[in-house]
């Protein structure tokens, strides 16, 4: 579809503007504190410390990063299949769609076929797809009686840390009740491997919210994955169980023990093998050695959140509702250095 031919379209319709763009978060104010993580700025850190502390520092400075046609197009793409879900109006969809392309509407990646007027292609075939494959599902109604969709957790690690989740949508099966944890991907590939998402620790850390919500032993992820390439939408569903949170909890605990150790050295290692990622240079190469005078990153205040959320957990209640529900794995009690350590066994 035109651009043109959809704004024309869009003018004659009467639009449901109820659902606002909630996809939109400020993650620029998330990555500007020292003690705050999340699964994609634990990505970066994976990928590479030294891009991890520039991007904090940036963010502290109150700098943004690059909003390029890729990240365009999948914010786009998000937010209108979050209007859709929330409202099944395909208007609406597509209107969210167009108000999240935050840079020039001409701008495009032809190869990949990313750009706004494939963005509204891909939202269209999206309503579609979950017509077809996802009919015997809806959107769950949390305990507070709101939608669950775009949902942000704070978990207090207890150790000077909170770790952020967000969530695309939580699904419950029209017939079993059983819940579904949803989220919508957009990949560049034309093939789509299962071997990304299924062991992602992404899809762990919801298990913490499930069964702090409602006490579930397992439930499934859906990973919705749009190769806009193939333009093509695909299912790869998972069956996760609740007691794998103790997998991630201790991952996430190492991982704070490492950053204690990187901020108390004052160094942060770069890795080359990641100077080349997604066919395209990381936005640092060639002044990733000009680390001097970087802006420190501040602490977020004990008892305030960085982001508008919808629920927040303590790690002790997470641990010990494990516990009430003999939900234990038999993991061997590490004291990483740098960070006090919850025993979940």
């Amino acid at each position: 579809m035109a651009l043109s031919d959809a704004l024309s379209k869009l003018a004659t319709q009467t639009i449901d503007l109820s659902f606002k763009d909630t996809s939109n978060k400020n993650y620029q104010v998330l990555q500007s504190y020292r003690n705050t993580t999340s699964y994609s700025i634990l990505n970066e850190l994976h990928a590479c410390a030294r891009k991890y502390q520039l991007i904090k520092a940036r963010a502290a400075s109150g700098g943004a990063g690059a909003n390029n046609v890729d990240f365009a197009y999948g914010h786009a793409v998000g937010s209108g299949t979050q209007a859709w879900l929330a409202s099944g109006d395909l208007n609406a969809a597509i209107f969210n769609a167009i108000m999240a392309w935050r840079i020039p509407f001409g701008a495009a990646i032809d190869k990949k076929r990313k750009s706004l007027p494939d963005a509204i292609v891909a939202v269209q075939k999206y309503a579609l797809f979950h017509q077809e494959m996802l009919d015997d599902w809806r959107v769950w109604t949390l305990p507070n009686g709101k939608p669950a969709i775009e949902l942000s957790i704070s978990v207090d690690f207890e150790n000077g840390y909170k770790h952020y989740i967000h969530i695309d949508v939580i699904l419950e099966n029209k017939y079993t009740g059983q819940l579904a944890v949803q989220e919508n991907k957009t990949s560049g590939f034309k093939s789509v491997e299962e071997a990304i998402y299924a062991n992602s620790s992404q899809a762990l850390s919801y298990a913490v919210v499930v069964d702090m919500l409602r006490e579930d032993t397992s439930y499934e992820v859906f990973y919705c994955v749009y190769s806009s390439t193939d333009r093509e939408w695909n299912l790869l569903p998972f069956t996760k169980h609740t007691s794998l949170k103790a997998e991630w909890i201790t991952d996430v605990r190492l991982d704070h023990a490492t950053l204690n150790t990187y901020h108390d050295l004052n160094f942060y290692p770069k890795r080359g093998e990641s100077c080349y990622a997604f066919m395209r240079r990381c936005e640092f190469f060639g002044t990733c050695n000009l680390v001097g005078n970087l802006n420190e990153p501040a602490l977020l205040p004990a008892g305030e959140e960085a982001e508008r959320i919808d629920y927040s957990f303590k790690i002790s209640d997470i641990v010990a509702r494990q516990h009430d529900r003999n939900q234990t794995l038999p993991l061997e009690e590490i004291q990483p250095q740098g960070a006090s350590y919850v025993s979940i066994d």
